[in-house]
């Protein structure tokens, strides 16, 4: 089993269709995903991530997986959860938002672009 950025790659590369025909407009930009989506992303990537949990989920939070799983699965409508998830979407927004990037270019085999500076002889 994979581990890490590629156990998350792995879980976004099977879930590209998905976001696509879910999210209108979906074109790798997580800021075109649902809420939902997000809260989907942040979470895998927490799960993939344990040593980055120390930087989004409470001190004393000693389980820390049983946590996530009640954050994200059991607690869908509490203001409180509702709160931590979104600062935690803020935080691992820019993060993901990369990741996404990459695995949606390498799922739809968007050509890469040249940076325009290169086409002007700069």
């Amino acid at each position: 089993m994979k581990k890490g950025t590629a156990q998350f790659e792995e879980f976004l590369w099977d879930s590209m269709h998905k976001y696509e025909c879910e999210a209108k407009n979906f074109t790798g930009d997580i800021i075109d995903l649902t809420d939902q989506h997000k809260d989907e992303l942040c979470y895998q990537w927490l799960k993939a991530m344990p040593s980055w949990r120390d930087d989004y989920l409470p001190l004393s939070c000693h389980d820390q997986e049983k946590f996530l799983d009640h954050l994200y699965l059991h607690s869908k409508a509490e203001t409180l959860s509702i709160k931590m998830r979104d600062d935690i979407y803020m935080g691992l927004e820019s993060t993901l938002e990369d990741i996404i990037n990459g695995v949606y270019a390498r799922y739809y085999k968007v050509p890469e672009e040249e940076f325009q500076g290169y086409a002007r002889g700069q």
